[in-house]
């Protein structure tokens, strides 16, 4: 649920920001490929047996790369910088590394970057060891923690899926970096 609530107001900030031809909202022929192609891997992350290896790479770069394209202008120009290795891991955790990139790029531009200054992403995906791998997302923005107690709960449930839990970071200068390292 808070997915879809931080996509539908990112939705709502995407259209408020720039105001598109013939009054199509967010259907314009811009967002359209966009949507689609995000909608695609989203939909892709399905399986049909939960331990059947499935690399993780191109999905999560799509991911990220497509919400940074369709999201970006909406709080300013936003940047974007992948460093993706190939991962393989048990349908289920390829699925929740999917959904757990995808929640953190939200968060990154919803509370992250928002205003209209913009600024930096960086999502890393690689092996640390043998037996290892590491999501890291990284903004410049002010923070997931500016209006909430604590990170969002989604964080937690979804790196739990990966047997392991997240680790928050808070530049000097501003930014927020989260960490996952998850056995593969």
């Amino acid at each position: 649920m808070q997915r879809a609530y931080d996509t539908v107001f990112l939705v709502g900030s995407l259209e408020r920001a720039i105001p598109l031809a013939s009054g199509h909202g967010f259907a314009a022929a811009a967002e359209l490929p966009l949507a689609r192609d995000l909608a695609l891997v989203l939909t892709a992350a399905s399986y049909t047996a939960a331990d059947a290896p499935v690399s993780c790479a191109h999905s999560v770069r799509a991911v990220v790369l497509n919400i940074v394209e369709l999201f970006g202008p909406s709080v300013g120009d936003v940047q974007i910088r992948t460093d993706i290795e190939a991962v393989t891991l048990p349908a289920f955790k390829a699925r929740a590394l999917l959904l757990l990139a995808h929640h953190l790029v939200v968060n990154a531009l919803r509370r992250g970057l928002r205003g209209d200054r913009g600024g930096q992403i960086s999502v890393t995906l690689r092996r640390v060891r043998g037996t290892a791998a590491s999501l890291v997302v990284a903004d410049t923005g002010s923070g997931v923690f500016d209006k909430r107690p604590g990170p969002p709960r989604l964080t937690w449930d979804l790196a739990s899926l990966l047997e392991v839990e997240p680790t928050f970071y808070a530049g000097y200068g501003g930014g927020l970096t989260i960490k996952v390292e998850f056995p593969t």
